[in-house]
């Protein structure tokens, strides 16, 4: 990731840091992911916090954003909120935490699967 995305993410870990218990999950060349669990309730989420400095950045997040609202699907992670720093050139984005991990990660560590396996998750999506 790029040392100015680390940067743009620190300021939001740092307000994240008041409420919620953190760690990262994952980080990418634009944005990092942690999970975030919720110091007064004890719910987790997942947070992705987006380097946004550039308008193409941004506007790929919000669309990014308006496609994970209208999904409804017991397979698909729900979006819970999210929010922009554009001043700092962060975006943020609040949802369900997958706690088994994504099926890209699944299928790196598995390998092939077996073929009624494999229909029972395309069935799902």
């Amino acid at each position: 990731m790029p040392q100015s995305t680390h940067a743009l993410a620190d300021v939001e870990v740092t307000k994240m840091a008041a409420r919620f218990e953190l760690a990262q999950l994952g980080v990418g060349t634009f944005s990092a992911v942690y999970v975030a669990k919720d110091s007064v309730s004890g719910a987790s989420v997942a947070c992705k916090v987006q380097d946004v400095a550039c308008k193409m950045r941004l506007s790929a997040v919000r669309r990014e954003v308006r496609i994970m609202g209208r999904l409804r699907h017991k397979h698909v992670v729900a979006l819970h909120e999210w929010g922009s720093l554009e001043l700092e050139g962060a975006s943020y984005i609040y949802m369900e935490h997958a706690r088994n991990g994504d099926l890209f990660s699944f299928l790196l560590d598995r390998g092939t699967l077996d073929e009624p396996i494999a229909r029972r998750f395309f069935a799902q999506m």
